[in-house]
C-alpha cells in the first residue's frame, strides 16, 4: 500500500511526515509515523510495479495446495534446502533471470545464501 501511495501520487517533499496504521491477525495493530525521503516517488515509480503485477502467474486451488504442501513438508524446518527455480512454466527465467535481483539461492545449516539473478 505504502508503495502505491508513492507511485500514483503527486510528488511528495523530502521531509514530509506520514502516518502508517497497520494491523495484524488479530492481537495487534500499530500506529506509527515516517518522514519521507527525497526522490521516493520516483523511486518507487522506476521500480514499475505496474508491469510487475502484469506478470503475475495465476495459480490453480491444486497448485497453491501443492505449493504449500511442499512448504510444509520440505521446506519449513530444514536447515539444508537448494532453490528450485523450475516450477510454473519458467517463471524465474522469464521474470527474474538477468535482472538483478536478489534472491534465496539456498539455506545450508539453517544459514540463507542469496544471489544477483
Amino acid at each position: 500500500g505504502l508503495a502505491g501511495m508513492f507511485a500514483d501520487s503527486p510528488d511528495f517533499a523530502g521531509g514530509e511526515r506520514i502516518t502508517i496504521f497497520t494491523y495484524g491477525s488479530g492481537s495487534q495493530g500499530e500506529f506509527y509515523t515516517a518522514r519521507i525521503c527525497p526522490g521516493a516517488s520516483e523511486r518507487i515509480r522506476a521500480l514499475n510495479l505496474e508491469k510487475k503485477i502484469e506478470q503475475r502467474v495465476p495459480v490453480s486451488v491444486a497448485q497453491y495446495e501443492e505449493i504449500e504442501n511442499r512448504r510444509e513438508t520440505e521446506l519449513i524446518d530444514n536447515g539444508n534446502v537448494t532453490a528450485d527455480r523450475s516450477g510454473f512454466g519458467n517463471v524465474y527465467e522469464r521474470n527474474y533471470a538477468g535482472q538483478g535481483l536478489l534472491v534465496l539461492e539456498g539455506v545450508e545449516d539453517y544459514i540463507r545464501h542469496y544471489t544477483w539473478s
